[in-house]
């Protein structure tokens, strides 16, 4: 049974019946194990996601996102502010705000009014504006690249490999091995947007995500998916003929966890989004002086995880 179960950081969560509210929660047995067991891979590396407080009871650390539990149960975890109040979709907008500051990702100015009117937890939102922006980006064409192929064919096409035709299998002479180019869309950027895009298409839960992640999985059907992730997204091509690619890069990173190495992603659950409170906070004061000083005045992040604000001279 899939279920979403919504709180703020630092909040309860326990396996016995309680009054639901953003500060205490129910969980399933199997989901409550999941995040004992996620929170020991998280200690390994000197985080802590979750304070165990018996067999039925544990408290959220200051993590904000979503995780998505092998059993269906959707846990989001939004920024506790005390001017918002109880209020969910304030602190949804909020969490969204900061992490499109920090991340400096992209807005859309068509379309973006319905985009902040969905209320929905933050995988299904980020979700939604990839979709958008690959959306955008199919219906101005996909980028095609010529491939240098080499293959036997019953003609001639191209270059003949006289090597390879010289050692050719007696009877088999009506037979020519060519090397020729072919116009395909198989590029790095092509193969990330379609891995991006098969995750979401099997994560999403929302109706209208899924519908227009099929619409566009049948548009990128010649497209393979990435195998080496990291070395396509060193490939990614940045003279002007990509220019139409770059909204939609940042929203590609997101999903494929570029910038979240605390994010979880398995192929028993959905896609899951984890951000350390403090640090989205700090870099988000950090995007906010940067527009607000005076010219002349440069914001950075101290190594001690502060802002620093000096003035140039």
């Amino acid at each position: 049974m899939n279920a979403v179960v919504s709180v703020r950081e630092y909040a309860r969560l326990t396996t016995a019946p309680v009054a639901p509210s953003l500060d205490c929660a129910q969980v399933t047995t199997s989901a409550f194990d999941y995040l004992c067991k996620l929170s020991e891979s998280f200690s390994r590396s000197g985080a802590r996601l979750v304070q165990v407080e018996g067999r039925q009871s544990l408290s959220l650390d200051s993590y904000v996102g979503v995780i998505q539990t092998p059993c269906g149960t959707t846990l989001e975890i939004v920024p506790k502010h005390h001017e918002i109040g109880d209020s969910l979709p304030g602190c949804r907008a909020l969490l969204r705000k900061m992490i499109q500051a920090t991340l400096d990702l992209p807005t859309r100015e068509v379309g973006i009014a319905a985009l902040e009117h969905f209320d929905a937890p933050l995988s299904e939102w980020v979700m939604r504006r990839y979709l958008a922006e690959l959306d955008q980006l199919v219906k101005r064409g996909l980028r095609f690249d010529y491939r240098r192929v080499a293959e036997e064919l019953p003609f001639l096409r191209g270059q003949l490999n006289m090597m390879a035709q010289l050692r050719q299998a007696p009877g088999r002479e009506h037979r020519f091995h060519v090397r020729h180019d072919v116009f395909l869309p198989d590029r790095p950027e092509n193969r990330l947007l379609k891995l991006a895009l098969d995750r979401v298409r099997l994560s999403t839960k929302d109706a209208d995500n899924w519908r227009l992640a099929q619409e566009l999985s049948f548009m990128l059907a010649e497209v393979p998916e990435s195998q080496q992730v990291q070395a396509d997204l060193r490939a990614w091509g940045t003279d002007r003929l990509m220019a139409h690619y770059r909204s939609a890069k940042p929203w590609c990173e997101l999903i494929l966890n570029r910038w979240m190495p605390l994010a979880v992603l398995g192929e028993q659950h959905g896609l899951s989004l984890l951000f350390p409170m403090e640090k989205l906070f700090e870099k988000y004061v950090a995007a906010w002086l940067r527009g607000r000083v005076k010219t002349g005045t440069q914001i950075q992040n101290a190594d001690r995880e502060r802002i620093a604000v000096q003035a140039c001279r």
